[in-house]
């Protein structure tokens, strides 16, 4: 739990993306030996060396009683990028449209009418003033279809790596308007997500 804890990352300053964790054990007190007991270990070298880490936590602990056996522990962060929610808006269709592609498919396309007002929301799904639940069901509202609209919401640590419905890659034509903002989830332990509610105006054309 304590690990978790410090995964979370509360006190770092940025958004954080990602985290990693390790520790060891060494009968030493000498805290230069109980870092090299670290990166001695592949695994050990995960956290405090890992490239996409932008902020690095260390500490030690001793017994008590003889003051010679200590553990160390290192935490590292990856910080997300800031980008304009029209980039993230950009970077969403770029990986959609390649699995489309893979899946036999033409590109989806934005629909124009309906882009300023989810690059609105996205602006106040960062900044913390909408929720996920509010930003998906603002966009539903904007599409001036909500009975037909049909609308989808993930929360994932990298675009790239996310899970697309279905029927989003198989439709043979496709219009969307997406919403995609980076936030931290109020209270919940372990690294801030990317949210994206990005299907707002899914239909497929006539």
């Amino acid at each position: 739990m304590i690990a978790l804890g410090l995964l979370a990352g509360w006190s770092v300053p940025g958004l954080i993306e990602e985290g990693w964790f390790n520790s060891a054990q060494r009968e030493s007190s000498d805290p230069l030996q109980l870092v090299g007991s670290l990166l001695n270990r592949p695994a050990g070298r995960l956290a405090p060396l890992n490239p996409a880490a932008r902020q690095l936590a260390m500490g030690t602990v001793s017994e008590a009683s003889s003051g010679s056996t200590a553990a160390s522990s290192s935490f590292s962060y990856a910080l997300a990028v800031p980008r304009e929610p029209r980039e993230n808006q950009d970077a969403f269709m770029k990986v959609l449209n390649e699995r489309r592609r893979q899946n036999g498919k033409g590109p989806a396309a934005l629909a124009p009418d309906l882009r300023d007002a989810a690059l609105s929301i996205a602006g106040k799904l960062e900044q913390g003033r909408m929720s996920v639940e509010d930003a998906q069901d603002a966009l539903l509202a904007q599409s001036g279809a909500p009975g037909r609209a049909r609308g989808w919401r993930l929360e994932v640590h990298r675009l790239e790596t996310m899970p697309i419905p279905r029927d989003v890659l198989n439709s043979t034509q496709l219009r969307i308007a997406v919403v995609v903002a980076h936030h931290k989830p109020t209270g919940r332990p372990g690294p801030s997500s990317t949210s994206s509610s990005p299907c707002g105006d899914c239909k497929e054309e006539p």
